[in-house]
């Protein structure tokens, strides 16, 4: 959008016309029923509700941290890790709003040639995408804010770089946690906290986790327990290194701990639903 008029033209079309467009640019038409369901964006099970309010694509997630909510475009920007402009582009190029054109040449309905012309990109792609740039030497990931205010004085599986979200915003500071596969140590998910502590997770975290210790061990203390500093505190602190923690990243306790169980039978499990660090 390079001007308020063209932005203005934008909304106009586009309003009444998400239940085409969202579909059409990748979101998963089962996540818009106007019912409380699992998170396309952040991997929540319940949190999250499509309610197209006013006709503009409004939605509720409060799966991934602090809640949010937001219209169409910032829907797209939830799910696939988009900035802003990114978003006003794939919806521009979806419903034919050329800004070469003169507004009466422009159609004002969706076009379906232009499905093609818009970016498709998952929050898990976004997320490994993350991840493979990542900075993971201690100083760097020790230095951040928020490690400083859990008192983490290495990287402690985490990592450091720039991430852009509804939650966290453009292009910021971030700690990034990594949930993986608890079966394949996949890494599917990364959770961006930034310095002032909000809290963004990219890609579905549901049923993985954070992995912190020596799994190798089955005799040594299990933890299920919900963060990364939670996870770290109870490995390196609690237990001088000899523990596991699995962090749940979000409110699956049950979920990660009977995977846990399953895959690798550790002699006991705790789960820690209650930690208080984190």
């Amino acid at each position: 959008m390079n001007s308020p008029h063209q932005l203005k033209e934008l909304l106009r079309a586009t309003q009444g016309h998400w239940a085409s467009i969202l579909p059409a640019l990748g979101v998963p038409a089962e996540n818009l029923t106007n019912r409380h369901g699992p998170c396309p964006g952040c991997g929540g099970k319940d949190r999250y509700r499509y309610d197209d309010k006013d006709g503009m694509g409004g939605f509720v997630c409060g799966g991934g941290g602090e809640p949010i909510h937001g219209d169409g475009f910032d829907l797209l920007m939830h799910v696939f890790g988009w900035s802003q402009a990114e978003a006003f582009k794939a919806v521009s190029d979806f419903m034919g709003l050329a800004s070469s054109l003169p507004a009466r040449q422009r159609p004002q309905q969706p076009v379906q040639a232009a499905r093609t012309a818009s970016p498709q990109r998952t929050t898990g792609d976004y997320a490994r995408q993350l991840w493979a740039k990542v900075n993971r030497e201690g100083e760097v990931v020790a230095a951040h804010p928020y490690a400083v205010k859990k008192g983490i004085t290495w990287a402690a599986g985490a990592g450091r770089g720039l991430a852009t979200g509804k939650v966290i915003g453009t292009h910021a500071d971030c700690l990034l946690i990594p949930a993986r596969d608890i079966r394949t140590d996949e890494v599917v998910a990364v959770q961006c906290i930034s310095a002032e502590g909000a809290k963004q997770t990219f890609g579905p975290v549901r049923g993985h986790a954070f992995v912190c210790g020596n799994t190798l061990d089955r005799g040594i203390p299990w933890f299920v327990c919900e963060g990364w500093a939670d996870a770290a505190s109870l490995v390196f602190h609690a237990h001088g290194g000899n523990a596991v923690a699995f962090a749940c990243l979000g409110h699956h306790f049950d979920l990660v701990a009977q995977t846990v169980a399953d895959h690798y039978a550790p002699r006991r499990l705790v789960i820690m639903e209650d930690a208080p660090n984190d």
